[in-house]
């Protein structure tokens, strides 16, 4: 009976039964490439301002 249950609510509240596809940033796994010029730019990002932070 649970199971007609959870497949009565499943179509009742269109809820995929399959699998959900993911879309995440796997691919880009080694990819990585240092750029020293980008370093250089976020660079400040870094640091705190301790005045700002008192």
């Amino acid at each position: 009976m649970n199971t007609v249950i959870v497949e009565a609510l499943t179509k009742g509240m269109d809820i995929a039964t399959q699998p959900a596809e993911h879309s995440d940033l796997d691919y880009l796994i080694g990819t990585w490439q240092d750029e020293p010029e980008f370093d250089q730019a976020v660079g400040d990002f870094g640091r705190i301002d301790k005045d700002a932070w008192q």
